[in-house]
């Protein structure tokens, strides 16, 4: 198999940022994928999906959530952006979690605003980004920074 969802990391996400515990589970995570998987560079990193609650279904602070989409998008990975999150779906279980994307579909909202940036950002990086590791910058109970090239995040 070629990559999968980084179900893994998903779980650590949502303990540091959605539930707001220890940004230390992060480095557990990343430190135990880099000693199971060969390349965590073809893992799908995501914070919503079709199997499970909403991201701003747990916690509905759009600043909480920008941090973990800079995470997913930035870090070593495939970014994987679940439709919906950046309009800001809210929905817990099934079928909540897959509501129908039109015609709620907005360009001009806040969080599809700032994915797009970042977005954009990322792309204007290229190989700097791409050709580079994730490495860990600091790490306590409350903060979480990393490099990849010449970004620290």
């Amino acid at each position: 198999m070629d990559a999968l969802l980084n179900y893994p990391l998903y779980y650590k996400l949502l303990s540091a940022y959605q539930k707001q515990q220890s940004m230390r589970s992060i480095h557990d995570g990343v430190t135990t994928e880099r000693s199971v998987f060969k390349d965590v560079s073809i893992l799908g990193n995501f914070i919503d999906n079709h199997d499970n609650p909403r991201f701003l279904h747990g916690n509905s602070q759009y600043t909480v959530l920008y941090n973990a989409l800079v995470y997913i998008i930035f870090a070593e990975g495939i970014p994987i952006i679940y439709y919906g999150t950046e309009q800001g779906f809210t929905g817990g279980g099934d079928p909540d979690n897959r509501a129908p994307l039109w015609p709620h579909y907005n360009s001009n909202h806040v969080i599809y605003q700032f994915i797009s940036k970042c977005v954009h950002f990322r792309q204007r990086l290229g190989s700097s980004l791409y050709g580079s590791s994730q490495v860990e910058r600091y790490v306590d109970d409350q903060f979480f920074s990393f490099s990849r090239g010449q970004v620290v995040l």
